[in-house]
């Protein structure tokens, strides 16, 4: 399918993502960052939940549950406002699709699910 797609956390532009495999509900593509100044705080909050998805993924992989739920139960908290808001979108040139919180992985991977809520 590879349809581009600009990532939006509010009115904020994050980057693009091109969109790859589906498994319904989940939706994966590829995420490329955008490198702007504006809404510093905002911005460096989102990198460190995608700092923070990376890390989860790689104690997930690595087999050591103990360790990931000790990860998660540290940190997650810290991203709730991102992980419990309606306020994320793909947006192209002529469609808003309201998404749930994104996942992101390694190697620029990103996972989504619609928001079928809105």
């Amino acid at each position: 399918m590879n349809t581009p797609y600009r990532l939006y956390y509010k009115e904020i532009n994050l980057g693009d993502i091109i969109t790859g495999d589906s498994d319904f509900p989940n939706m994966s593509g590829t995420f490329h960052s955008r490198a702007e100044t504006d809404h510093e705080t905002t911005r460096r909050h989102i990198h460190l939940y995608i700092d923070y998805c990376i890390a989860a993924d790689s104690l997930m992989q690595s087999g050591d549950d103990a360790a990931w739920e000790k990860f998660i139960e540290k940190n997650e908290a810290l991203f709730l406002d991102l992980i419990e808001t309606d306020d994320w979108t793909l947006r192209s040139e002529n469609e808003v699709i309201p998404i749930l919180v994104p996942v992101f992985y390694q190697n620029n991977e990103v996972v989504w699910r619609l928001n079928s809520g809105l």
